[in-house]
């Protein structure tokens, strides 16, 4: 990540393609990222804490420009970056299927606590990465498979696609990851639902999906006690919800906000607000962050770094969602874009910290290869309405 962003910053400067910093999402969040550094952290409660979190957040921005104005220019580049990242998961996803008929999978590394898949990673998030990359990967696929006139475009292509897709899907449900399971089944009903709703031309396919998706999800509840304890304690947590630590977590959040309104009280902060001013009357303590990204930018860099996110969310929302109103061939592509924004986005989604590194390489991972896909759908769009 280091490498590409640093390569990225010489060739700008080598090249003197100043026109790069013009791009909205790269302005915007190079703005955002001096708002945090020049007003957030010197009003934070610890500077210090705050400048560790914002000072080091640069070079995800970097990153992600890197990726979708340079390393990616073209389909051929595209296809590159989705059979290597389509490899690594698929090799990922073998562990941890070893990890779960063996107990230990290839790598050495058991079930998390007997509960939670780890595949070769050294914590459980398996299933946060099957989805944040799968999902991207799975257009970029669809992009490649279907820019021929034809709507069923290479179909051997496309059925290897769905066999891979159905197998992430059982893969992440089986990790026992609550988070990473729920964004995972809605992002597919969201799909399904959007493809029904645009037209008839995937009608069929989408109502053959849900029946497949449905007939997954029972078979593993079904066979699997493990999975079905986990979905009983998070319809319990639900249920339940602001009696939860998620939900005190949260409640916690706006009332930090409260209280720093218009500068928040710094990144990583949200603790230090809580051990001086609420610790007293939590049931469960204070953690390190409120388990919400939207509650987290809210409480610790305010009602002014919230807005940036927001304009940054906006800005890539429709970047993303482009494709889904172009010519037919190019639709599902979009369709499932919509799938990457919900497990990467989704305000209501219990979360780790969008600035602690592992879950933010996750995420700018999967919203750099999301607009990559979909620059190059409308390129190919726009190369066809020329011809």
């Amino acid at each position: 990540m280091a490498v590409i962003g640093l390569s990225f910053l010489a060739d700008t400067i080598i090249q003197k393609d100043w026109y790069r910093f013009r791009d909205p999402l790269f302005a915007t969040l190079l703005i955002t990222w001096l708002i945090l550094n020049l007003l957030i952290s010197p009003l934070a409660l610890d500077p210090a804490l705050s400048y560790g979190r914002s000072l080091p957040w640069f070079r995800f921005i970097v990153f992600f420009a890197a990726t979708t104005l340079w390393l990616v220019q073209s389909r051929a580049d595209l296809k590159v970056i989705a059979v290597l990242w389509g490899a690594t998961l698929g090799l990922a996803m073998i562990d941890g299927f070893v990890q779960l008929v063996s107990g230990i999978g290839l790598s050495g590394r058991a079930i998390d606590g007997g509960v939670r898949l780890t595949g070769p990673l050294d914590r459980p998030n398996i299933g946060m990465f099957a989805a944040r990359i799968g999902f991207p990967l799975v257009t970029a696929w669809l992009l490649i498979a279907g820019t021929s006139q034809s709507w069923l475009g290479d179909w051997k292509l496309r059925l290897a696609i769905f066999a891979y897709s159905l197998l992430t899907l059982m893969f992440i449900l089986l990790t026992g990851e609550r988070s990473a399971s729920i964004l995972t089944v809605l992002a597919v009903l969201t799909i399904i639902a959007l493809a029904i709703v645009t037209g008839s031309r995937y009608r069929w396919i989408s109502l053959s999906a849900l029946v497949m998706v449905s007939i997954c999800v029972a078979l593993i509840l079904e066979i699997s006690t493990r999975i079905r304890a986990r979905a009983e304690s998070t319809l319990s947590t639900i249920l339940d919800f602001w009696s939860s630590v998620y939900g005190e977590l949260i409640a916690l959040g706006y009332r930090i906000w409260t209280v720093y309104p218009i500068e928040g009280a710094g990144l990583r902060n949200y603790v230090t607000a809580c051990e001086r001013i609420f610790s007293n009357d939590l049931v469960y303590g204070c953690h390190p962050h409120p388990h919400n990204i939207y509650v987290e930018w809210l409480s610790e860099s305010g009602t002014i770094g919230f807005l940036c996110f927001l304009a940054f969310v906006f800005l890539i929302v429709r970047q993303v969602m482009r494709p889904l109103f172009l010519s037919p061939h190019i639709k599902m592509t979009g369709l499932v874009l919509v799938g990457c924004l919900i497990v990467t986005l989704f305000p209501l989604a219990i979360s780790q910290s969008f600035f602690s590194n592992w879950p933010a390489m996750l995420m700018w991972c999967s919203l750099a290869l999301a607009v990559c896909t979909a620059k190059c759908a409308c390129a190919v769009e726009g190369q066809k309405a020329q011809s």
